[in-house]
C-alpha cells in the first residue's frame, strides 16, 4: 500500500502541470535564441508595424512587387504568360502567378514570356519589353506587336 501511495503523491495534477510548463518554457527559450534566427525578428516586427503597400513589399519583397506591377501593366487581362527560370513549386513563381491575376499562366506557346532569371536576355520568337531587368524580363510574342 505504501508504494502506490508514494506514486500517487508524485503524480498529483499540480506537479505534472508544473513539469510540463517548465519543459515547455525551456523549449521555447531555446527556440527564441537559436542561431538561425538572424534578422527574422526585425523582419517580423517590420511586418507587424507596416501598413498597405509597405506590408506587401515586406511579404513579397520589393523586387518582386515592382517587377510584378510592371508585368501586370504590360499583360492585358485574359492574355496568357509563362514564367521561365523558376521551378514548378518555387514560392516566387506562386507569388508571381497570384500577383498577375487575371492573366492566365500556361506552358508552351503563350502571348508573353516572363523570365525571372535576369541572365536570360532573348527568347526565340519573342521581343523583350523595356525593363531594368533587375528581377527579370518580360517578352511579348512577335506576332502580337
Amino acid at each position: 500500500m505504501s508504494g502506490s501511495y508514494t506514486v500517487h503523491r508524485w503524480l498529483n495534477k499540480e506537479r505534472v502541470l508544473t513539469a510540463i510548463f517548465s519543459l515547455w518554457t525551456i523549449l521555447w527559450l531555446f527556440f527564441l535564441i537559436r542561431e538561425d534566427k538572424d534578422g527574422q525578428y526585425k523582419t517580423y516586427f517590420k511586418l507587424l508595424t507596416s501598413r498597405g503597400e509597405e506590408k506587401k513589399q515586406v511579404i513579397y519583397g520589393r523586387d518582386l512587387i515592382g517587377f510584378s506591377e510592371f508585368c501586370k501593366d504590360m499583360i492585358p487581362a485574359g492574355q496568357t504568360y509563362e514564367i521561365m527560370g523558376l521551378g514548378d513549386y518555387d514560392v516566387d513563381k506562386v507569388r508571381l502567378r497570384y500577383l498577375l491575376w487575371p492573366a492566365r499562366a500556361e506552358d508552351g506557346d503563350t502571348d508573353f514570356k516572363i523570365t525571372v532569371d535576369p541572365g536570360i536576355k532573348d527568347v526565340e520568337g519573342y521581343v523583350r519589353l523595356v525593363h531594368d531587368g533587375s528581377k527579370g524580363n518580360i517578352f511579348i510574342k512577335k506576332d502580337r506587336l
